[in-house]
């Protein structure tokens, strides 16, 4: 990758952390409307966390610049930035609510903000705390 390419990559992933830190800032701050603030945060910190993911872990295709990259930000395969559980947990929530509706199962509980132990949840009845 010749250098004016590699610095428009490197440009983009460092916006990206911009974005990332400002939302873990937002998380972290007092919040006003715990309904909606802190997975509007958690969101754009889940997309611009994997925005990232993407250019340094690409499709198979295009691993070679995911390889430039890591190396030329001396990021190693084990960075939990190549973790995607969580990302694909909110990115493919369409798919898990099909699931918990076809299982039948009680109370569902789409959002919740604060200690898992406070609230009283049979398995499988939550989908997302924080």
């Amino acid at each position: 990758m010749d250098k004016e390419h590699m610095r428009l990559y490197v440009w983009e992933i460092e916006e990206q952390c911009r974005y990332a830190l400002k939302a873990w800032k937002l998380i972290q701050s007092p919040q006003t409307d715990v309904d909606t603030e802190p997975w509007y945060s958690i969101q754009a910190f889940l997309v611009a966390t994997a925005n990232i993911s993407r250019f340094l872990w690409p499709v198979p295709k295009k691993e070679d610049r995911g390889k430039q990259l890591r190396d030329f930000l001396s990021v190693q395969d084990d960075s939990p930035l190549r973790r995607r559980e969580v990302r694909d947990s909110f990115e493919h929530f369409d798919e898990r609510l099909d699931s918990w509706i076809a299982s039948g199962r009680g109370d569902h509980f789409g959002r919740m903000h604060g200690p898992s132990d406070f609230f009283e949840l049979k398995p499988g009845d939550n989908a997302r705390i924080f």
